[in-house]
């Protein structure tokens, strides 16, 4: 009787476990489990507004290795110990400021390649050591100012991110938050 029992909890438990892993799959492919305050018309809409466009840099810029991503470099105004999305780590440990490469110098112009936000696509296919919970500005340097920054050509082999703050829930607060990086270039 004792082995029956056992039994029966064992599958009742599968089947909540089925039940659960079916309902987060069925959610993220709705669309409805994500980081972003943005439905995916709003993403959608801002993304189109910027993608393809080119802008200059706003000031002088560090770049180094972007964590654990090996497609990208990491972009900061000022030193990587001082960025906002270093408490993003595994359970909540900070993230090692990484060691900065050289300089993207203020007009550098750029042509950004994406506009990320953190939804459930973005969470699975972001390395686990980045700041995966906030949006990511996706930038190419555009070779027309080939002078304006001070190492070779490393920068080519990888695009350049901005890490923009998490809890953006506005589309102005997200146009905002490039602004403060990118100007139109002149």
């Amino acid at each position: 009787m004792q082995g029956i029992v056992s039994r029966s909890l064992k599958i009742a438990r599968f089947m909540q476990w089925l039940l659960a892993i079916s309902l987060i799959v069925g959610m993220a492919s709705s669309g409805c489990v994500t980081q972003s305050a943005f439905r995916r018309e709003v993403r959608r809409s801002l993304q189109q507004e910027v993608e393809g466009q080119r802008f200059a840099l706003r000031a002088d810029c560090g770049y180094a290795e972007f964590y654990d991503e090996n497609d990208y470099w990491l972009l900061g105004d000022r030193p990587f110990a001082e960025l906002m999305h270093r408490s993003g780590g595994v359970r909540g440990w900070p993230l090692e400021a990484p060691t900065r490469r050289g300089t993207v110098l203020a007009g550098t112009v750029v042509e950004v390649v994406g506009l990320q936000f953190p939804d459930v696509a973005a969470l699975f296919s972001r390395m686990r050591l980045t700041p995966r919970h906030h949006p990511w500005l996706v930038l190419r340097i555009v070779r027309e100012r080939e002078a304006l920054y001070s190492v070779g050509r490393e920068l080519d082999r990888r695009y350049l991110v901005i890490v923009l703050p998490a809890g953006l829930t506005e589309p102005a607060m997200l146009r905002e938050a490039i602004a403060d990086w990118l100007l139109p270039p002149s």
